[in-house]
């Protein structure tokens, strides 16, 4: 725990008047049950005995999108049993923005002498993505060797595309939407899918320009 930074004066000023109002009318946000619950578990003897009395078996799901105090608070609930078992991808952190850490995943099982087991076979992409995905995450250092093996034959193509900034990206969707399009493909059977909400608002706005696609 310690005090909040950021390079902007301002945006610390309205974080503390922010805590002020909470904590004035008793509000609190998911960050605070969280900092909250381990806290109170960390200092009640009793209350602590009593939450890991009542979970036998503890499995998380998702286990590369936990932040430090879910990771903490996971331990203190488990440390009487260690029947605890966890499922993720350290490739697929998504949620850094709020303090996710794949490092708790990666070295799970060497902190708690836990057996691993590794699912390489993928089964939801052909050959092109599945090559295209093996040859970019490879070039992430911080995260132990893995390569994705091919079940779902080879029918297909894929390319890169890059772009600078979330506008030139939304733009050069679109317009290759457009040339999808101008080929002869109809509009439903164009699909532009998303892994978080934000790149929305400026595909939104690049699709509804005076010259759409």
């Amino acid at each position: 725990v310690q005090p909040a930074t950021h390079e902007n004066e301002d945006v610390v000023e309205l974080y503390r008047r922010f805590e002020r109002h909470r904590r004035r009318d008793g509000w609190l946000t998911y960050a605070d049950m969280l900092r909250a619950g381990w806290a109170t578990l960390l200092h009640d003897d009793a209350l602590r005995a009593d939450a890991q009395a009542a979970y036998r078996h503890v499995l998380v799901d998702e286990f590369q999108d936990v932040s430090r105090v879910q990771f903490h608070l996971l331990d203190l609930l488990t440390a009487k049993h260690r029947n605890y078992m966890v499922i993720g991808d350290a490739d697929q952190c998504i949620y850094g923005w709020r303090g996710a850490d794949p490092s708790f995943l990666i070295n799970f099982d060497e902190r708690y002498d836990a057996a691993a087991y590794r699912l390489t076979d993928s089964f939801r992409l052909p050959a092109a993505p599945l090559v295209l995905a093996n040859a970019l995450i490879q070039e992430n250092e911080s995260r132990p060797p893995k390569r994705l093996h091919l079940t779902q034959g080879v029918s297909g193509t894929a390319q890169v595309l890059a772009a600078d900034g979330p506008a030139a990206v939304a733009s050069l969707i679109a317009d290759t939407g457009g040339a999808l399009q101008e080929e002869g493909r109809a509009l439903d059977e164009v699909w532009n899918l998303v892994r978080t909400y934000g790149p929305t608002a400026p595909l939104a706005r690049a699709f509804l320009a005076p010259n759409p696609p």
